[in-house]
């Protein structure tokens, strides 16, 4: 995430880019010329305040500028975040091994939990999305 896409005036966050597997930062996947795949997500107020305040605490990445979670330096890579996945999984006594668990998951039990909470619309905004009918809970 770059901090020229969090709109705190807004309360939400533009995606528009993404770090791949080698750790560079480019186009989302799928996206095209005609169709960029960019989408604008609304945050809880909470996140919102949590998210400023991560901003004005974590010093500026000289390698990468505006990178708001770098680690040494560097954009997270995604096998990192799924080792860090799966390792809250074991934690918390979660088989992941004999399951197709991924982060992505993680929205799915979002939507799931949520939608007792919110109409579908605006769950739709919060999540940028469509909101899929198949979600499911871990």
């Amino acid at each position: 995430m770059h901090r020229d896409q969090i709109s705190t005036a807004n309360s939400g966050l533009l995606i528009d880019r993404a770090v791949d597997d080698l750790g560079q930062i480019g186009p989302l996947k799928k996206a095209t010329g005609d169709d960029p795949r960019s989408r604008a997500v609304i945050i809880p107020e909470i996140t919102l305040k949590m998210l400023e305040r991560w901003l004005e605490r974590t010093p500026e990445c000289s390698s990468y500028p505006g990178l708001v979670f770098p680690y040494h330096g560097r954009p997270i890579a995604n096998y990192y975040i799924l080792d860090r996945f799966r390792y809250g999984l074991k934690n918390a006594g979660v088989d992941y091994e004999n399951r197709r668990l991924t982060v992505r998951c993680l929205r799915y039990t979002y939507n799931t939990r949520m939608r007792t909470l919110l109409s579908e619309q605006i769950l739709r905004e919060f999540c940028g999305a469509s909101v899929y009918s198949h979600d499911r809970a871990l």
